[in-house]
């Protein structure tokens, strides 16, 4: 099933996961398939991907230094209560929250097409640009 996955690049070119840390953190790596870690699947948590591209959009694009990716997936069709995973890698279930609109999660996710690349939250880059052109003519 094709959908599209936001990912974190980090200073060194690795692709990791975009919303996750510590024991949780995955490295995906283009044409590849991986896998949630293991005591994740256990516990029924798997990857996140959205399943429209405007979806996963929406959402990058108040992020900094991710890509997102179009990607084939093998989908998890029900997902689990939303929740944090600690550094550590316990989950805490938090009832009030929902996962975010269009999400899947997916047993594998392989990524196929880089689609879009936000280094800046949407409006700093082009806040910092016209601050720049005012220090200028200010000169």
């Amino acid at each position: 099933m094709k959908a599209y996955k936001i990912v974190k690049k980090l200073s060194d070119g690795r692709l990791v996961s975009f919303s996750t840390t510590g024991k949780a953190q995955v490295e995906y790596k283009p044409q590849l398939y991986v896998q949630a870690p293991d005591f994740l699947r256990k516990r029924g948590y798997h990857l996140c991907c959205f399943r429209e591209l405007k979806q996963a959009m929406d959402w990058a694009r108040f992020c900094r230094n991710v890509e997102v990716w179009e990607c084939e997936i093998e989908p998890v069709w029900q997902l689990p209560p939303c929740g944090i995973i600690f550094e550590d890698g316990e989950i805490s279930v938090i009832h009030e929250w929902e996962w975010p609109s269009g999400t899947v999660m997916a047993r594998k996710v392989k990524l196929v097409k880089k689609l879009m690349e936000v280094k800046e939250p949407l409006g700093i880059e082009k806040k910092r640009k016209k601050a720049k052109r005012e220090r200028k003519k200010a000169r």
